[in-house]
């Protein structure tokens, strides 16, 4: 999507792949800045308590990114 245009994606299944093809380069860094290397090879645990919304709102400003909301629901 070009930028500047609102997007949004939901998975709905227990089970997804997902390619992503971000340009210009860059933007992955916003992925990595908010993760954390896998320690094993197993999914972690769900969060305990909510996101850290401080280092959110540092990445998105960060990468000239705006988060608009929850994604909205398909009927």
């Amino acid at each position: 999507m070009p930028q500047g245009i609102p997007h949004a994606f939901r998975i709905d299944s227990d089970t997804a792949h997902l390619f992503n093809l971000i340009t210009p380069v860059g933007l992955e860094n916003f992925f990595f800045d908010l993760s954390e290397p896998a320690r094993e090879l197993v999914l972690p645990p769900p969060l305990d308590g909510a996101p850290d919304l401080p280092a959110i709102a540092a990445a998105t400003a960060k990468y000239d990114c705006e988060i608009l909301g929850p994604p909205p629901l398909v009927s």
